[in-house]
C-alpha cells in the first residue's frame, strides 16, 4: 500500500507487510538536503513499544548488531523512537524472503528446486557459524535464536542474508512472540531454555524442510514428518526424500541438543558434501535466475517504483535543522573496544552505501519487500537471554596464474548455468520463455544497461578462452600430480573457513579401478583422500587419511582417482585459493 507519511527522519513510503510485532515499510530516510537512502523501517507495534523492558532491550540489540561486522547479516542503520512508537531502520535489500519466495512458490507451482534450496541453507549456515563464531564478555557463544524462513533473505542477484538478529534475547521472556514465531523454536527453547547455537542448528533444518517440502512446523515432531514428506519438483512425480538429505535433517533435528550437529560449520559441512557431490548443479545464476523467472511480474514495476522514490523530492518534509530528540543516534560502524576472539578477517569498516547502494529488505516479522531488479545477465537464462554488558545478541551457555585459469573455469561455470537455466525454464510450462524476455527490461536505469552488456560481453571473453584451453588440453594432456608445488602458506585456506566456496568437482577421474588382489577376494571398502586442490582447480596434492581395510591397493587405487578429477577452485571473498579437502571413495566388487 502506497503512502507518503513523515515519520522522524523518514518517510513512510509503502507497507510492506504487518505481524506480531509490528509493520514492515519501506521508507525514504532523509538527510539536511534532502533523500539520504531508501531503507526497510520496522515499525513496533503499540504492544511493544509499551513494554518498556522490552522496547529497551531491542534497541540495546540493534546498536550492537550494527557494531557486528559479519557479512551476510542485514544491518541496522538507525534505531530510535518517534512518539510513541520505536523503530528500527535496516538496509534494503532487494529481493525476497524466503517465506515470501515459499509461499510464491506454492501458488505458482513452480517449486525451489533441491540445490537451490541447499545452497540457501549453506549460505545462511555461514553468517551463523561466523555468528557462532563470536564470544559476548562473559565468553560464551554469540548465536541468532528466532531463524525462520522470514528472517533468511533472497536477493535478486542470488544473494542469502540472514534478518532478524536480536530479537530472541529481547523478547523471549516478555510474552510478545506469537504462535507463528514460537514454532520456529527449539525442543529447548520452548520449554523455557535461553538456548544456545545448537538451537540454530535445529531452526536451520527446519527452514530447510520447508523450503525442499512445503512442510511447515505446526508443533508435532519433525522427525516424525520426515518419512512421508515428499520433495517438490516440477519435472517429474513428488518423491521421498534421499537418504543422504533424511539423514541431515534427522541428526539436526534431534530433540536433544547433544545429538545435533556440535556446531555450525559441522552442519553446513554436511550440506555442502550433498551439494556438491556432483548429482546437483548448484549455482548462484541458477538461483538468480529462479528468482527472477519466480518474481518476474514485480521485478519492473518494482524498479520503477524504486526509481522514482529516489528521484522523488522530499523537500517539503526534509528534517528541521536540530535533530529531534527522540531518535536514538544512528550506530555508524565502530570500533570494538576489546579485539575479536576468532582469526578470521573481516572486511573493514566502510561508511554507509550511497542511496543507490545493492544492499537491502527486513530484518523481522514481515515476509516481503520491494526491491530493483539487476538481472544477472538477462538475455543468457540459467536455479535476534537478558540483557547485559558486553555484547549483546543471544549468549549460549560456556559448555557447550592465476587469472587465466579463473576466467577458464567461470567461463566454465557459465557455461554450465546457461544450459542448466535453458532446460529448468523450459520445463516450468512455458512461462518462462516470456519471463525472460519481460526480466530483460527490467531496469530503466542507463546502469543496469550497461551492467548487462559489461557481463555478455565478459561471458563471451571466458567462453574463448574456455575454448582455447580444451584444445590446449586435448593437445599436451594433463600435467602430473607428482611434479606440483607444495602449498603456498599465503594462498592455503581452511575448509571451515565462512568465507571459503568449497570446490565444486567438474569432471571425475577415469573408472576406478579395482585392486586386483581385493578383487580376487570380493571385498568392499572404503577410503577417505585427503587433497590439496590449487587455485586452477587441479589436485595438487593427494593422501589417504583412512581406509576400511589397509593393504590390499585399495589407499593407492583411491589416490590414483582423485589425483585425476578437475574441480573449480575454492574461493575466498572472489578470489581463487588453495584448499585441503577430504574425499571418500568407495570400492564395490
Amino acid at each position: 500500500m502506497a503512502l507518503r507519511e513523515r515519520f522522524g527522519r523518514q518517510v513512510l513510503l509503502e507497507k510492506l507487510s504487518e505481524g506480531t510485532l509490528g509493520t514492515v515499510y519501506r521508507a525514504a530516510r532523509l538527510g539536511p538536503s534532502g533523500l539520504d537512502r531508501i531503507v526497510t523501517l520496522l515499525r513496533y507495534s503499540e504492544a511493544v513499544s509499551s513494554h518498556s523492558e522490552a522496547a529497551a532491550r531491542l534497541m540495546a540489540q540493534a546498536r550492537a548488531g550494527a557494531r557486528l561486522r559479519i557479512p551476510g547479516l542485514v544491518r541496522a542503520v538507525n534505531i530510535g523512537r518517534v512518539e510513541h512508537s520505536y523503530y528500527v531502520a535496516y538496509e534494503l535489500v532487494e529481493g525476497r524472503t524466503l517465506r515470501a519466495v515459499i509461499d510464491r512458490s506454492r501458488k505458482e507451482r513452480f517449486p525451489l528446486a533441491a540445490e537451490n534450496a541447499l545452497m540457501v541453507a549453506s549460505r545462511a549456515a555461514a553468517v551463523l557459524q561466523s555468528l557462532h563464531a563470536r564470544q559476548d564478555a562473559a565468553g560464551v557463544s554469540l548465536f541468532h535464536g528466532l531463524l525462520r524462513p522470514s528472517h533468511v533473505v533472497v536477493s535478486w542477484e542470488g544473494e542469502v542474508r540472514v534478518a532478524g538478529l536480536g530479537i530472541w534475547p529481547a523478547l523471549r521472556d516478555t510474552g510478545l512472540l506469537g504462535p507463528d514465531e514460537r514454532r520456529w523454536l527449539a525442543p529447548e527453547q520452548s520449554t523455557g531454555s535461553v538456548g544456545d547455537p545448537r538451537s540454530d542448528v535445529f531452526a536451520l533444518a527446519l527452514v530447510l524442510l520447508e523450503s525442499l517440502t512445503g512442510w511447515s512446523p505446526d508443533g508435532s515432531d519433525p522427525l516424525g514428518a520426515l518419512p512421508t514428506v515428499r520433495l517438490m519438483s516440477v519435472t517429474r512425480e513428488e518423491e521421498p526424500l534421499t537418504a543422504p538429505l533424511e539423514g541431515i535433517l534427522r541428526r539436526a533435528l534431534a530433540p536433544e541438543p547433544a545429538s545435533r550437529y556440535p556446531t555450525m560449520g559441522e552442519m553446513r559441512r554436511a550440506i555442502d558434501a550433498l551439494l556438491f557431490s556432483g548429482d546437483l548443479t548448484p549455482t548462484t545464476f541458477n538461483l538468480a535466475f529462479f528468482m527472477h523467472t519466480l518474481f518476474r511480474d514485480d521485478l519492473e514495476v518494482e524498479a520503477k517504483v524504486l526509481d522514482e522514490e529516489r528521484r522523488a523530492d522530499y523537500g517539503t518534509l526534509a528534517p528541521p535543522q536540530h535533530p529531534e530528540p527522540e531518535p536514538e543516534p544512528e550506530p555508524e560502524p565502530e570500533p570494538e573496544p576489546e579485539p575479536e576472539p576468532e582469526p578470521e578477517p573481516e572486511p573493514e569498516p566502510e561508511p554507509e552505501p550511497e542511496p543507490n547502494a545493492r544492499d537491502r529488505l527486513p530484518p523481522s516479522d514481515p515476509s516481503s519487500s520491494g526491491g530493483r531488479a539487476r538481472p544477472p545477465g538477462t538475455r543468457r537464462p540459467g536455479s535476534l537471554p537478558p540483557t547485559g554488558s558486553g555484547r549483546m545478541f543471544v549468549a549460549a551457555s560456556k559448555p557447550a596464474g592465476r587469472h587465466r585459469s579463473l576466467a577458464v573455469l567461470a567461463g566454465l561455470a557459465l557455461t554450465v548455468a546457461v544450459a542448466g537455466g535453458g532446460a529448468y525454464l523450459s520445463l516450468s510450462r512455458s512461462r518462462a520463455a516470456t519471463g525472460a524476455s519481460r526480466t530483460g527490461s527490467v531496469s530503466p536505469a542507463a546502469a543496469a544497461l550497461a551492467r548487462v552488456r559489461e557481463l555478455e560481453a565478459r561471458v563471451a571473453e571466458l567462453e574463448g578462452e574456455n575454448a582455447a584451453l580444451e584444445a590446449a588440453l586435448a593437445g599436451a594432456g594433463r600435467a602430473p600430480v607428482s611434479g606440483a608445488s607444495p602449498a603456498s602458506p599465503e594462498r592455503l585456506a581452511e575448509v571451515d573457513d565462512p568465507d571459503v566456496v568449497q570446490p565444486t568437482l567438474l569432471r571425475e577421474g577415469p573408472p576406478l579401478q579395482y585392486p586386483p588382489e581385493a578383487a580376487s577376494r570380493g571385498r568392499r571398502a572404503r577410503v577417505i583422500v585427503e587433497a590439496l586442490v590449487g587455485e586452477d582447480g587441479t589436485v595438487l596434492e593427494t593422501r589417504a587419511v583412512e581406509s576400511s581395510i589397509p593393504g590390499l591397493g585399495f589407499e593407492a587405487a583411491a589416490e590414483r582417482r582423485v589425483e585425476a578429477g578437475l574441480y573449480r577452485p575454492a574461493t575466498k571473498r572472489g578470489v581463487p585459493v588453495r584448499v585441503r579437502i577430504r574425499v571418500p571413495v568407495e570400492f564395490v566388487p
